[in-house]
């Protein structure tokens, strides 16, 4: 025989190979067989509890979605597996326990043991894999696509369910055996079997892909993972049946996860299968009855040793879960320090910033206050000094005012003496008449403005002395902006003001000395014009005749 076949396709690389010899009872007496173990890696089976963080996700992880209840099942048991994945694939937080099916604990809640197994939150307890997901299905509302609403979709659901479980799983025992023994796999189970498949593709799939139409539903679950039992045997498995699993397979985002030991448990069983098929064909030449006696003492030897490795390969297999759950643990617990680190963090970063936000806030309000009182302070200074100018300007204007009325009177007492002289003696009348025309004693000079335009700044160029503008305080320099707030800007307006004025008006100019503006009060005087004679200008308060004049000499007589 060969005793060393190649390995099936898509099967892993095995830790290492078992052979023994079993004893085989036949209708024709006792058979020897040669069984080939594979021994693979373990799979490990990682909790749904909080899926892994990347390097790369963002820096501030999401929390996981608090569970809703723990889910107890044994990897090689079609129920447990059917439960597993449909809670899986509808997306419900709980927290798995993988239990040995040799370690079953009976309990109050449940008192055969059973798995699947599920403990709600509120501590109910359900076990069976129907229960299990009609509950959470009905509890959790879950998509409408596992447990449909509608009362016939629903009762369909439910048929099909019951159907597989009194009619297909007593069908499937009786062909897939605990021991994998083929002498268990007879002709009426096997007939039963196909009369199950045939009615679950024609009455059950009616030409969908599923149960549920174009989506898994429970009864899919439960289904496909009984049927996937079926690859660990010799069973021929209709075509129609394996294309169904195959579009479960494809249609569940978590299939390879869940039935990874199933897959591998028949794997193996196929294997060993077609090892015993061989021995037997073997053994059952004539030379095989002389090797009983020799075969008796391999197999015990062989079970001897077979059972030594398998106790090896459960420890190593726990040690190997223990070790994973450690640092499962230990991972979650760092990454859970380093979020409250990283919490810690940015709460006292934020604390910096608020304190630093504070801190800026009041020494801005403390700025604003200091800027606030000192632009009160320097308007309240500018008030002031401008109220000390109006009353030096006051101060002139009636120093002005004062002097024109000293001004006047002196002119009434000179005209009322003349008078007198005139009616004393009266001169010889002058056919020359005198002329007074308004002076106001400035020179002024046209400059260009800021702007560019010519001519257009009113400038003091000469005061005369004892004049109207010196008494008023005009000085040179003085920028002369309006006449009466008619604004001076050429030389043809000053003189038409100046032409038009009436001797002793009061005129208001507004001038600009040294970049500040004041206002002046000027009295309008008078220039003497003499027929035949010099002329002398002067104010008409000083009105003083010339020597040449008749008219003088008549009043220095007069005088005499």
């Amino acid at each position: 025989p060969n005793l060393n076949p190649p390995l099936p396709p898509n099967m892993p690389e095995p830790v290492d190979t078992v052979q023994y010899i079993e004893e085989e009872e036949r209708e024709d007496g006792k058979h020897i067989k040669v069984v080939t173990s594979y021994i693979l890696p373990p799979v490990l089976v990682y909790v749904n509890k909080d899926a892994p963080v990347s390097e790369e996700a963002e820096t501030e992880p999401e929390e996981p979605p608090e569970p809703v209840g723990e889910l107890f099942i044994a990897t090689l048991e079609p129920e447990s597996l059917a439960a597993w994945l449909m809670l899986l694939d509808a997306e419900v937080p709980f927290v798995l326990h993988i239990v040995d099916e040799h370690l079953r604990t009976p309990s109050l809640a449940n008192p055969e043991g059973r798995l699947p197994t599920w403990v709600d939150s509120n501590g109910s307890c359900v076990w069976g894999a129907h229960p299990i997901m009609r509950y959470v299905a009905v509890k959790y509302s879950v998509s409408e696509r596992f447990y449909p609403n509608e009362l016939r979709e629903r009762t369909g659901t439910d048929i099909a369910m019951d159907w597989c479980l009194t009619e297909l799983v007593p069908h499937l025992k009786a062909v897939v055996s605990p021991e994998f023994d083929v002498s268990s796999d007879d002709a009426d189970a096997r007939a039963q079997l196909t009369q199950d498949l045939d009615l679950l593709v024609d009455y059950f799939l009616h030409n969908e892909m599923f149960i549920g139409g174009r989506h898994l539903n429970m009864a899919d679950y439960t289904i496909s993972m009984q049927l996937l039992q079926l690859y660990g045997t010799n069973f021929p498995t209709p075509a129609k049946a394996s294309h169904y699993l195959h579009n479960a397979a494809e249609n569940s985002e978590h299939w390879n996860e869940v039935t990874a030991a199933m897959r591998q448990s028949c794997a193996v069983k196929q294997q060993q299968l077609g090892r015993i098929q061989e021995k037997q064909l073997a053994l059952e030449a004539p030379e095989g009855e002389r090797e009983e006696v020799r075969a008796d003492e391999e197999e015990q030897a062989w079970r001897k040793k077979l059972g030594e490795q398998q106790a090896d390969i459960d420890s190593k297999w726990q040690a190997e879960l223990e070790k994973q759950r450690r640092e499962d643990e230990e991972r979650r617990k760092r990454e859970h320090d380093e979020h409250l680190a990283q919490l810690e963090e940015e709460r006292k970063r934020y604390e910096a910033e608020r304190a630093l936000r504070e801190r800026l806030e009041l020494e801005f309000q403390t700025q604003r206050a200091e800027d606030e009182r000192r632009w009160r302070e320097q308007m309240e200074e500018q008030l002031r000094e401008e109220e000390v100018r109006r009353k030096e300007d006051m101060l002139r204007l009636e120093e002005v005012r004062r002097r024109a009325e000293e001004d006047r009177l002196r002119r009434e007492a000179e005209s009322k003496q003349s008078n007198a002289s005139s009616v004393t003696r009266s001169p010889k009348p002058n056919p020359k008449s005198v002329k007074l025309k308004p002076q106001v004693g400035v020179e002024i000079k046209m400059l260009d403005d800021f702007a560019g335009n010519k001519d257009n700044v009113c400038v003091v160029h000469t005061v005369t002395p004892d004049s109207p503008a010196e008494r008023a305080g005009l000085l040179q320099e003085d920028i002369i902006e309006s006449w009466n707030d008619d604004v001076m800007q050429s030389r043809e307006a000053w003189a038409q003001k100046v032409k038009h004025a009436v001797v002793g008006e009061e005129v208001h100019l507004k001038i600009i000395r040294a970049g500040e503006v004041s206002y002046k009060t000027i009295i309008i005087g008078g220039t003497q014009r003499e027929y035949g004679g010099a002329r002398r200008v002067t104010s008409k308060t000083q009105l003083t005749p010339s020597r040449t004049s008749p008219t003088s000499t008549s009043i220095r007589k007069i005088q005499r």
